[in-house]
Order: C-alpha cells, then sequence, then structure tokens
C-alpha cells in the first residue's frame, strides 16, 4: 500500500498535528479513532537515547553480493523534512486501502523510552509502529507478525530474521515484508545518494538484508536502528533473482529529525511497504 499522504508519517515527512480532542467520536466511548489517523501522527513517547552502535558482519552475508543498483525514492527537501514517493514503485491508494485506513483504532500509552541494545529499539519499533499499523491491517487481508521465526516455507535454514508481516493467501501465508534490528548503524546520507559501495558498514549491511531476502524470499525488507528506518524494495520477478547483483532496488530512508523522539515517518513507511 503506497500514499503521497505518507509524505508526512516518517523521521522528516511532513505531518498534521490534530487536537486529541478529535480522537472522541460522538456515540463511541473512549479515544477512538480511524487508522489513518494514527498513523499519520508522530510518536510523542519520550525517548532517552544512548547512541549505542551495532555492526552488520555476518559471515553467511558474506556470500551475498552488496546492493548497487539502487533507485533513490526519497530526498530531504529546503525545509530540512525527509520526502518519500512511494506511489512510483508501489501503487497509488484504492479503495481497499481506504476501507483498510478507516478502521477504527487507539492511540499507544503514554510510557518513556530508553534505547540502548537492539532489542530495546525493536520493543520500541513494535509498540510505537507497528501496533498502530496493523490496526489497519486487521481484515482485508489480515496481517500477523512474527518475530525471530524461520521462513514460512518448508525451506529450513539456520538464521532468523527479527520480524515478519504476512498474510494469507490461496490458504498460504506469505510473508510481505521482513526487517532486520540495529543500533545506530544506518547511513541515510549513503543511501539517499543512490551509492554505498564506498561505505564499508553500508556494504555489509546491504549484503546481510539482501541475503534475508533470499532466504525468506521476500522482495520487500526493512532495517531500523533506533533512529532510521530503511526500506528496500527488489525488483525480482523470481525467487533466484534476488541474489543477481543486477537487480534493481527501490530504496526508502526515514531518518529522524526530532530531537528526543523518533518520528512519524516510520508508521507511514511500514504502512506502505505492507
Amino acid at each position: 500500500m503506497a500514499s503521497s499522504r505518507i509524505i508526512s508519517r516518517f523521521p522528516g515527512l511532513c505531518l498534521p498535528f490534530i487536537q486529541f480532542a478529535s480522537n472522541f467520536r460522538p456515540g463511541i466511548p473512549g479515544p477512538y479513532n480511524t487508522a489513518e489517523h494514527h498513523i499519520l501522527q508522530h510518536p510523542t513517547n519520550p525517548v532517552a537515547e544512548t547512541k549505542y552502535t551495532t555492526a552488520s558482519d555476518k559471515e553467511w552475508a558474506r556470500g551475498y553480493m552488496p546492493i548497487s543498483n539502487i533507485i533513490v525514492h526519497s530526498f530531504v527537501a529546503d525545509d530540512g523534512l525527509t520526502h518519500a514517493n512511494f506511489d512510483d514503485a508501489f501503487m497509488p491508494l484504492d479503495a481497499d486501502d481506504a476501507l483498510r485506513m478507516s478502521e477504527l483504532a487507539v492511540p499507544t500509552n503514554y510510557r518513556h523510552w530508553r534505547l540502548e541494545f537492539e532489542a530495546d529499539g525493536e520493543n520500541w519499533f513494535n509498540t510505537e509502529v507497528a501496533n498502530v499499523t496493523l490496526a489497519a491491517w486487521r481484515s482485508y487481508p489480515s496481517v500477523i507478525q512474527a518475530s525471530h521465526c524461520k521462513p514460512l516455507s518448508s525451506r529450513g535454514i539456520s538464521e532468523n530474521v527479527d520480524s515478519i508481516f504476512s498474510a494469507k493467501f490461496s490458504g498460504e501465508r506469505a510473508p510481505l515484508v521482513i526487517g532486520e534490528m540495529k543500533r545506530n548503524l544506518i547511513s541515510a546520507a549513503a543511501w539517499q545518494s543512490g551509492n554505498i559501495l564506498g561505505q564499508g558498514s553500508q556494504v555489509k549491511l546491504s549484503q546481510e538484508l539482501r541475503g534475508y531476502a533470499c532466504k525468506y524470499e521476500c522482495p520487500q525488507v526493512f532495517c531500523f536502528d533506533g533512529s532510521t528506518l530503511l526500506i528496500l524494495q527488489f525488483r525480482a520477478l523470481r525467487a533466484k533473482d534476488l541474489e543477481d547483483e543486477r537487480c534493481w532496488v527501490d530504496c526508502w530512508t526515514s531518518p529522524d529529525s526530532l530531537p528526543g523522539h523518533v518520528s512519524v515517518h516510520h508508521r507511514r513507511d511500514l504502512a506502505a511497504a505492507s
């Protein structure tokens, strides 16, 4: 699902601020609103950031080619905000998307966060981004999130990706997007430039993400490092094309631009990837 409105939902995309009172709908008890309303809001819970950094240097990933053919769909405008174009790579919103976005949803509970290790960032992402986004995917179809599990197919591998979002099609469950968590590793500038080959840490990250795409046979992959959300879509017609270094890869980066918390754009970007 892709939306021009997604430009207002992640680390730097413009967003409307709506009064909390507007969350209350006549005849419906509690602070309910639509999934779209909450997806287009910044997470507001305060975050204490330790700046801890992890790397990507898995031995099994070295056998995969770095990502070199990158099509960048996000950019930083003169106002300093990050804008993203999803319609060119996905599809414009359709009637079923409007139906999903009209689902009733509630805001996240107020709490404080402290991000140090990957598990902290994963917990934040699941609570502040995935939970909010999945409110639009309770049906049409129903999307399920699973963590640290093997591929949904019968293929046996020793690795576990951090997150899988899946849905049933023709009675069989298939992955929509898979994701991996890091800590302050993603260089948004490098990916935005369309060329990461001179950046050792980003090259290794690209090998790992391509490797997961191949192992899980899923062309849509994201990585979240506690601040920046990176979304990749391999333009592969067949599973084996994912391994080909000539395969073009759509790319969006959503860096945090707000001190003290992570921006709203991550929810929009995840909704688009789904």
